[in-house]
């Protein structure tokens, strides 16, 4: 009975500690050229959790193209709309502009529970004098999910 009640306490707490994961939204600059991203929040998000910050981080990519978390980089954002941001991306770097947690993104207008809300209007990512313009309802056929990431990469 001893044993019974030792192992029960042991794993007591791992009844209690849930699993936890995140998945990332980001746009890789894994080219060898600053690029320009801009982007456009929802206005209100009606008292519930946006997905997309209005203040993202970035970070520097490896060689083998993954983000290194240890290295982040410090942007400045250049416009005064408190629902805009846009910043120079520098090369070989990966911008998170929003996170999910504890769900799996499926598209973006899927229901998602604990009241978080797909607050993104659009995107626009600059590269060698072009613009690429994804709107709310093209951000499916851009951003592609894999290993945690819905993200955009520019090579």
């Amino acid at each position: 009975m001893k044993r019974y009640v030792t192992l029960f306490s042991c794993l007591l707490p791992l009844f209690f500690s849930g699993c936890s994961w995140v998945e990332h939204f980001s746009v890789g600059n894994l080219s060898d050229q600053e690029i320009y991203v801009t982007y456009r929040l929802a206005d209100d998000s009606g008292g519930s959790f946006p997905i997309f910050e209005k203040n993202p981080t970035c970070y520097g990519a490896t060689s083998s193209k993954k983000i290194d978390w240890s290295k982040t980089i410090s942007l400045q954002d250049l416009d005064d709309n408190e629902h805009i941001f846009r910043a120079t991306i520098p090369p070989h770097s990966i911008l998170i502009i929003g996170n999910l947690h504890n769900q799996n993104y499926t598209s973006h207008d899927q229901e998602f529970f604990n009241g978080r809300v797909f607050n993104l209007e659009w995107i626009e990512i600059e590269v060698h004098e072009e613009a690429i313009h994804i709107s709310k309802d093209t951000f499916d056929k851009n951003f592609t999910k894999k290993n945690g990431f819905i993200k955009f990469d520019v090579l």
